[in-house]
C-alpha cells in the first residue's frame, strides 16, 4: 500500500499509525540523538560478536547433555543483538518520521554489514534527510 499525500509525496510513514501530541519532556531531537548513539553501539557489538567470538563455543551446561543443537554465538549474543537493533532502529525511524522505511525485512541486516563508518554515515543522513512532516 503505497500512502500519497495531499501535494502528491510518498508519506513517510508508509501510512503508520500518526497521531499529533503535545507533550513535555526532552526534545525529541535529543532523544532521537541519544537512540542514535545506542544503535552504534549495538552495531559495534554485533560486528565484534561476530569478527571476534569463534563459531564452536560450547554450549551452556544445561543443553550440552540434552542433545539439542545450540549455538551459543548465535543464540546467545548474534540473535539478541539484532533483535535490539531492529527495535531501536524502527524507533529511531519514527522519530524521524520514516516509520515506513522499517518496514524492510532486510533493513537490519543490511545496516549491520555496513562498516561502523558507513553506519555512521547512513544515521547522519537520516537525521539530515528525514522527513520534515
Amino acid at each position: 500500500m503505497v500512502c500519497v499525500n495531499d501535494d502528491g509525496l510518498t508519506e513517510p510513514n508508509a501510512g503508520a499509525y500518526v497521531k499529533e501530541e503535545t507533550r513535555h519532556g526532552p526534545p525529541l531531537e535529543y532523544v532521537a540523538e541519544k537512540l542514535a548513539g545506542s544503535l552504534k553501539a549495538l552495531h559495534t557489538l554485533h560486528l565484534a560478536a561476530r569478527r571476534d567470538l569463534p563459531d564452536d563455543l560450547p554450549p551452556p551446561r544445561g543443553l550440552a547433555s540434552s542433545g539439542i543443537p545450540y549455538n551459543p554465538k548465535t543464540g546467545s549474543v548474534l540473535l539478541p543483538c539484532e533483535a535490539a537493533f531492529r527495535y531501536g532502529l524502527t524507533s529511531f525511524l519514527a522519530l524521524n518520521n520514516l516509520l515506513g522505511v522499517a518496514n524492510d525485512p532486510e533493513l537490519g541486516e543490511r545496516l549491520l554489514r555496513l562498516s561502523p563508518r558507513d553506519f555512521d554515515l547512513w544515521l547522519q543522513r537520516v537525521r539530515v534527510e528525514g522527513s520534515v512532516l
